[in-house]
């Protein structure tokens, strides 16, 4: 989502090494979760008694899974400013007429990762390893490039892209592009519905560009219009996991891509005609929503939903135990404190600060130190630093290329 430069941000190797300081003097102990009522602004949530073990990152009765890996990755990025950046988790709101001011900041200690460009070209490099699938990054000449790929591909490839529809600020939209039966597919999967009027902008250029280069009746533009994203800072992280997820699922485009809630068109002047723009909204499927912060969402997953096995296949082995999105949200929901200032006129006169519980799915944030460690061994140089030499040799591998990787 868009970075917001409202007094936030936390210079991170000092950052780092307070959590660090922090982590030492946290003691390891049994606790239990009691049933209990959580309040988190909106509605109330309730949590099953269990038993887990205090954590190094939450402040009381909560554990972050993967306590080891997050603490490698806090070294790497420590050791490693040009690996990315660390965030404090603060949402910034405000009201319709812009009098009311609301900050909400979850106070966990374990700051959101957001990759630079080459941890980013490095988690490519990474699952083209292990699951042999493409993503690529475009941060300029994206609808120029997005057609030579599309001209590029192969009956029944399909690849990811992560893009910049929006020219403001730093949030990234990711998008599938397949052929299928000589047809190519077009499907955005952005984490967010705010900025629609640049994201129509970029539909409609983009169908422009492509009835020029393939022939308008040789593609289909396709786009979800569900909001995954609550925090200001995970869209990299959460374009990453959806692409993999999507691109290592046989036949994700006919099966789960191909069929459209609402069609509507777009009608614009070209220099030689009218030209109108059809373009599908089509459903997100559920086992798209590992990543999902949006608690309405959530709220509104069926028991049917719940059940969906994260990973698709044509043929499930009997003998393989799926994993299903109930079991993943147990795993990563983790209660919070969650502090409320509202401040109006944006001055520091009639302050109000609210302090609560709220029950999340720390997912995308955990998930974001695992791709960090896993991929970073690409370019070590064996002491914890980047080797530069393989660090850009990846970048112009995976960032802005004119042509594809052959598989």
């Amino acid at each position: 989502m868009i970075t917001h430069n409202m007094g936030i941000q936390k210079n991170y190797p000092s950052y780092t090494r307070r959590i660090e300081d922090n982590i030492k003097k946290i003691p390891i102990v049994s606790s239990k979760v009691a049933y209990q009522k959580l309040d988190n602004n909106f509605s109330e949530n309730t949590i099953k008694q269990k038993t887990v073990i205090k954590g190094k990152f939450a402040k009381k009765n909560l554990v972050f899974p993967y306590e080891d890996i997050l603490c490698q990755g806090l070294k790497i990025i420590q050791e490693n400013p040009s690996i990315g950046e660390l965030k404090e988790d603060t949402r910034p709101q405000h009201s319709e007429d812009n009098s009311i001011y609301t900050f909400i900041t979850f106070k966990h200690t374990l700051p959101i990762f957001q990759p630079s460009k080459i941890t980013m070209a490095t988690i490519s490099q990474y699952y083209k390893q292990k699951y042999n699938i493409n993503i690529y990054i475009l941060t300029e000449n994206i609808i120029d490039l997005l057609c030579q790929f599309a001209k590029q591909l192969t009956e029944g490839q399909k690849l990811g892209v992560i893009i910049k529809i929006c020219p403001v600020g730093q949030h990234v939209t990711p998008i599938i592009l397949s052929k299928n039966n000589q047809k190519i597919y077009v499907v955005i999967l952005d984490s967010i519905k705010e900025h629609n009027e640049q994201k129509n902008c970029f539909i409609s250029d983009a169908y422009l560009k492509l009835a020029e280069e393939i022939g308008i009746n040789n593609f289909q533009l396709l786009h979800t219009d569900i909001q995954r994203q609550k925090d200001n800072y995970s869209c990299i992280n959460d374009a990453f996991i959806v692409l993999k997820d999507a691109l290592v699922t046989p036949k994700v485009i006919t099966s789960y891509f191909n069929s459209s809630k609402i069609n509507y068109t777009y009608k614009f002047n070209t220099t030689n005609n009218k030209i109108n723009c059809q373009v599908s909204v089509i459903e997100c499927p559920k086992f798209l929503y590992k990543t999902m912060q949006n608690k309405q969402l959530l709220d509104e997953l069926t028991t049917e939903d719940l059940q969906t096995n994260l990973k698709q296949a044509d043929i499930i082995s009997l003998e393989t135990q799926q994993k299903t999105l109930q079991q993943h949200l147990n795993e990563y929901n983790c209660i919070i404190e969650v502090e409320k200032k509202i401040m109006k006129e944006r001055c520091c006169f009639n302050t109000k600060i609210v302090k609560k519980k709220w029950l999340i799915n720390s997912y995308l944030q955990v998930k974001a130190y695992r791709m960090l460690v896993k991929s970073f061994k690409l370019i070590d140089n064996s002491s914890g630093k980047i080797d530069q030499s393989k660090a850009e040799l990846l970048v112009k591998t995976y960032v802005n290329p004119k042509y594809l990787l052959v598989n």
